[in-house]
């Protein structure tokens, strides 16, 4: 139930609080007079409290303070080691040995689950040019230093050498030279006595030739950017009329119309009424009230949006009678106690939605404000700040950004940095931490690839709370965060993982359709961006990239909507290494007729609103889910999502004696070790070992796409003493056919139907139900399906299973339409199968696929953890003119019944060495008609000679193409139905090609 990651703090007297990092934590301290009742509110607050990540506020005496947390326990402080809440040494980390012999360093600690450790890390090859430099806090440190060279000694002369640095990380503020190997170094400053620590490890790093440039100016810079008169939050002062002029645009004039509509209507409506009362406190009665709790953020949400619309048309129209009533808005909420029901410490979805729309609020009102109106607002805006500011540093989030919350709080920081700076004394001190933060750290959730481990669902939140700062901040200093990788990709994380018509695979939310917020964000990221293909999928979802409100405004007005592109030439597969997710699709471009399978084994484990998930996947086909994430999400921990939703036996992975994977941990992680796709087949290969707890010792799970028609699942298992395990499957529609002597299964839901052919070597025992257990807290949602398969009691086993996604309705399509034949290859080496199947088009297909499991690995154990198996595969249409083969790792066998020979073999491919090899060949598709072979290959051990391949075809090539390249016909040769040809040493295709 609880993270690892914890913090632990003596006290002189009374019982300390552990809390762990999920969402926000903090630390109770209280004296033993309050310890029944800080217990007894624990107890009665725990499912709530973590359900709604709602912080707790005890203050009942001098020496308790604030806490915010959604994980907690008690301990008795005598059981507990004193800890302080710096890292505490360890033995000396040495990424290079040779660089720092014979040199005392710095002992540094290792990092925790969670936290962000050392950046770049030794050997790295960065694609930000300058990286950021991040390292762990120093014990006792009361500034750093930094140095950074092309040269390990870091002679002077060609050494930057940057002092003063007040947190643990720093990103310069001019590109580096890509031509060079790169050094770097820190030490601290320890408090008291200045002197200085031993220098760190060296690490080194190289920067990527195509890696984006991305400076951070000097702070001073930024300061001096920053407009020193009002309005400064997403237009200047330079700006306005500009801004005033493009409300007639045809562009935004529209949306400008409809939020003048809207003000008139609450001009009427808030006349004479009067406006609401602060929030309620859930903890009123003693216990956390989830209602309560709900009924404040939504009241806040929603007048504060109606108080910032206001303002920003006044700040356009200049109408005073809207100026005014936007004016009474912005008064009544600062009335209102920042350290009472509207504080973080009672509801931080209040506080924040005060924090950033309070501010904008503020600075398009500032010539309609006296200046004591002006002094009041900025009072309790200085004491909102600090909240927010106060929560960041004590994770603290420079070490620990795997906050949900936090990530969010930071943006809206930065705003109300913006709008106050140098009018609040502490607004430049919340700058410069935002934005250095921002520049080294954001998203904590996500990386180059622009994967986002949370899941789609909360994708679309947080990229449209980051969207706003991201803008906000553009528009004050000239600083762009669009130009990080990670926000250049993000829009085909959505793009693949949540296409349209599919539902979010993963996490919170998981089901949930594309929807309008959807539209939004990718509306704004296709602009940013002039990205052709996300707005394709801005027109084929549903609702409008510019809503109605200011943002679409904005955005309306400034930045042209690029043509949209079909994502046809994009690779139909793709791999987001940074959170471990991998997307394959049969027809990207064409949602209704596309066949997708999205898989997941994620470094980020089961944290924050992911689940215990890893090896698993879903399936949609033809705008149909078939195979789905279980459970739902009425509300953060309710019995229901923290017993079910977030847990293994709600996802279509494995357990294990009936026990899934660790939940909410960031240690029970997953590993994509493999992935590759091409024109005949999409491969991925995920590790899920380290998500369990003894006795399992290895779980390689391999998801073979046969494009575009069918997925073969080939698991390897392993444990320590002799287990069960179970193979889970869940859908929305009831398992229509179970047959548990031919071990098989189908799943309908019109126009796509799902057969679930089960090959292993042993019967598998099968059993699906419709029950929840616990029962969803939410009335009226529809019933799921789950299937589970379990094997027989050994300590090693494999499962083989076929899916086989099927178009009903007669439509065109070269989907499978029929499937006339699956059966296990009966070969005693491999786990293999043969299926025969009928297209729409026409076709009858067979195709062979077989793994053949690897040795023992290197454990001592004879049942330890074994290396991934490798994997043949071979088919072609009856007629035999068209067909595709693949070897990885230069496994090849000889087909059953197979009469073809390759020179002198019976085997349809010869390699003179190992080598993972993908081809496809097709009679229609060469030139002048004849047969166009298409090969890539896709690894190849090293060697300094070249890769002579033999394969058998029965028709002659017109054009041989490999790695997308066509060779010319001396570079090839057919005799005797086997065509011959030499690939250079080292050549391969890309992984995402």
């Amino acid at each position: 139930m609880f993270s690892k990651d914890c913090e632990r703090r003596a006290e002189p007297r009374g019982v300390r609080l552990r809390s762990c990092r999920t969402e926000r934590w903090g630390l109770i301290r209280a004296p033993v007079s309050v310890l029944a009742v800080i217990c007894l509110a624990l107890l009665a607050l725990a499912p709530a409290a973590q359900v709604q990540a709602a912080p707790i506020e005890v203050t009942s005496h001098s020496n308790v303070t604030t806490a915010y947390f959604d994980n907690v326990r008690l301990e008795e402080i005598e059981s507990m080691p004193e800890h302080t809440s710096a890292p505490q040494p360890a033995p000396p980390a040495n990424p290079s040995p040779g660089r720092n012999a014979g040199v005392e360093l710095l002992q540094e600690a290792t990092p925790t689950e969670g936290q962000v450790g050392f950046r770049p890390r030794d050997g790295a090859v960065v694609t930000t040019n300058p990286p950021s430099f991040v390292w762990l806090p120093v014990p006792g440190a009361t500034t750093y230093i930094l140095e950074y060279s092309p040269d390990p000694s870091f002679p002077e002369g060609q050494t930057t050498r940057v002092t003063g640095i007040d947190l643990p990380l720093y990103t310069p503020a001019a590109t580096l030279s890509s031509q060079t190997a790169w050094y770097w170094r820190y030490r601290a400053v320890l408090s008291g006595s200045g002197t200085l620590s031993p220098y760190s490890p060296v690490r080194s790093f190289q920067i990527a030739p195509d890696a984006a440039a991305f400076p951070l100016p000097s702070l001073d810079e930024l300061h001096r950017r920053i407009p020193q008169s009002h309005p400064r939050l997403f237009v200047r002062p330079e700006t306005l009329e500009e801004l005033r002029r493009l409300a007639s645009d045809p562009r935004a004039a529209r949306i400008y119309e409809e939020l003048l509509t809207d003000a008139e209507f609450e001009l009427q409506l808030r006349k004479d009424a009067p406006l609401p009362p602060e929030p309620g406190d859930p903890m009123a009665s003693g216990t956390f009230d989830a209602q309560v709790w709900r009924d404040g953020m939504l009241m806040a949400r929603s007048t504060t949006e109606t108080m910032q619309n206001l303002a920003f048309l006044y700040l356009i129209s200049g109408r005073r009678d809207i100026g005014e009533l936007a004016k009474r808005w912005l008064l009544h909420f600062a009335s209102w106690d920042p350290h009472g029901t509207s504080s973080a410490a009672k509801n931080d979805e209040v506080s924040m939605a005060l924090l950033y729309r309070m501010s904008r609020a503020y600075t398009w009102l500032y010539d309609l404000l006296t200046p004591e109106e002006r002094t009041k607002v900025r009072e309790v805006m200085r004491e909102r700040g600090q909240e927010a500011y106060r929560i960041l540093r004590s994770l603290p989030f420079e070490v620990n950004p795997h906050n949900s919350h936090g990530g969010r709080t930071l943006g809206f920081l930065g705003e109300a940095a913006i709008a106050f700076f140098d009018e609040i004394p502490e607004a430049r001190e919340w700058f410069d931490y935002v934005v250095r933060v921002f520049y080294a750290l954001y998203p904590a959730w996500g990386g180059d690839d622009g994967g986002w481990a949370e899941g789609a669902s909360y994708w679309k939140y947080y990229m449209q709370f980051v969207s706003e700062f991201v803008d906000a901040l553009a528009v004050a200093t000239g600083t762009d965060l669009m130009a990080k990788p990670f926000f250049r990709n993000t829009g085909y994380f959505k793009l693949y993982v949540h296409s349209p018509g599919t539902g979010n695979p993963f996490g919170d939310g998981n089901g949930e359709p594309v929807a309008a917020l959807d539209t939004e964000v990718m509306g704004w990221l296709a602009r940013a961006n002039q990205n052709p293909y996300f707005q394709w999928y801005v027109e084929n979802s549903p609702g409008s990239p510019l809503p109605r409100s200011i943002f679409g405004f904005l955005r309306a007005a400034r930045s042209p909507a690029p043509q949209a592109k079909p994502p046809v030439d994009l690779p139909q597969a793709r791999l987001f290494r940074d959170v471990g997710w991998v997307a394959m699709h049969s027809n990207l471009a064409s949602p209704e007729d596309d066949i997708r399978l999205v898989f997941k084994s994620s470094p980020y484990g089961s944290y924050s609103h992911s689940h215990a998930d890893q090896n698993a996947f879903v399936l949609d086909a033809f705008g149909r889910p078939l195979v789905i994430s279980s459970g739902y999400y009425p509300w953060y921990m309710s019995p229901h999502h923290a017993n079910w939703t977030q847990q293994s036996i709600s996802q279509n992975t494995i357990l294990v004696d009936g026990r899934g994977q660790i939940p909410r941990s960031l240690a029970a992680k997953g590993e994509i070790t493999r992935f590759f796709t091409t024109a005949a087949y999409d491969y991925t290969v995920g590790d899920a070992s380290a998500a369990y707890t003894s006795p399992l010792l290895q779980f390689n799970r391999h998801i073979l796409f046969v494009r575009p028609h069918f997925f073969v699942i080939f698991d390897e298992l392993s444990a320590s003493r002799r287990v069960r395990y179970d193979f889970l499957l869940h859908s929305p529609l009831v398992v229509n056919t179970l047959d548990e002597a031919a071990q098989k299964v189908s799943i309908f839901n019109w126009p796509a139907r799902l057969d679930v052919c089960f090959l292993a070597s042993q019967l598998l025992d099968l059993a699906a139900d419709d029950r929840f257990v616990p029962a969803p807290e939410l009335p009226n949602l529809p019933n799921q399906w789950h299937l589970r398969a379990r094997s027989p009691q050994t300590e090693d086993f494999q499962f083989l299973t076929v899916l086989l996604p099927q178009r009903i309705d007669g439509q065109p399509t070269s989907a499978i339409t029929e499937v006339l034949e699956v059966q296990r290859w009966t070969d005693p080496d491999v786990a293999g199968a043969k299926v025969r199947y009928k297209t729409g088009d026409g076709e009858i297909w067979t195709q062979y696929v077989a793994f053949r499991p690897a040795g023992a690995g290197s454990s001592d154990s004879p049942n330890g953890p074994k290396s991934p198996a490798a994997l043949f595969a071979f088919g072609s249409d009856a007629s035999g003119r068209k067909g595709q083969l693949l070897t990885v790792d230069g496994l090849i066998l000889r087909l059953p019944g197979d009469t073809a020979s390759t020179s002198g073999t019976d085997h349809p491919i010869w390699l003179s060495r190992p080598a993972t090899i993908s081809a496809r060949w097709s009679a229609e598709d060469g030139d002048g008609g004849g047969t166009l072979l298409e090969l890539d290959v896709v690894e190849q051990a090293k060697s300094p000679d070249a890769l002579q391949i033999r394969l058998a075809l029965s028709v002659q090539p017109a054009l041989v193409v490999v790695n997308g390249k066509a060779l010319s016909e001396k570079s090839w040769r057919y005799t005797g139905g086997v065509l011959e040809l030499v690939v250079d040493a080292g050549a391969r295709a890309d992984e995402n090609r």
